[in-house]
């Protein structure tokens, strides 16, 4: 259990991850069309942004900034770097490595994906298995 932090809305969550997705999307398609670095290349670049996004702006992704949110380390009361992110999201990059064998890779990436959205609405907090990981949480950013 974190202290001192309270639940993120979940739909905000989800919505800045299909901002970062979208961010991942056009990475994707200028490596992959543009520059031709070939699929599993452009897939491992792009795929290295889903990875450090959420430590590159001090805990803020670009979907994260768009709505106010932030990841920050709950032992460290500070916001998220490069290595919080990696962990955090590495939960999402690893069924990735499968997306070439038909059937499975899909099939990993869903059911890692549901059991994410699972916690992110379930949890007491809104701890994600990445989150629990990385001793991470993302939080609301106060206005002032």
């Amino acid at each position: 259990m974190v202290d001192n932090y309270s639940k993120t809305d979940p739909t905000k969550r989800i919505v800045a991850f299909i901002v970062d997705a979208l961010v991942y999307l056009v990475i994707y398609i200028f490596l992959f069309f543009w520059a031709r670095v070939g699929d599993y290349f452009a897939w491992i670049l792009a795929g290295g942004y889903l990875l450090v996004k959420d430590g590159l702006h001090s805990g803020q992704s670009l979907g994260k900034k768009v709505f106010g949110l932030r990841v920050v380390n709950v032992d460290m009361k500070r916001p998220g770097d490069i290595t919080d992110s990696v962990k955090r999201n590495l939960i999402f990059f690893i069924p990735g490595l499968f997306r070439f064998v038909p059937f499975l890779g899909s099939l990993i990436a869903t059911v890692v994906f549901a059991i994410e959205l699972y916690f992110i609405f379930n949890d007491v907090q809104g701890l994600r298995w990445g989150d629990n990981f990385a001793r991470t949480m993302v939080v609301e950013e106060k206005i002032d």
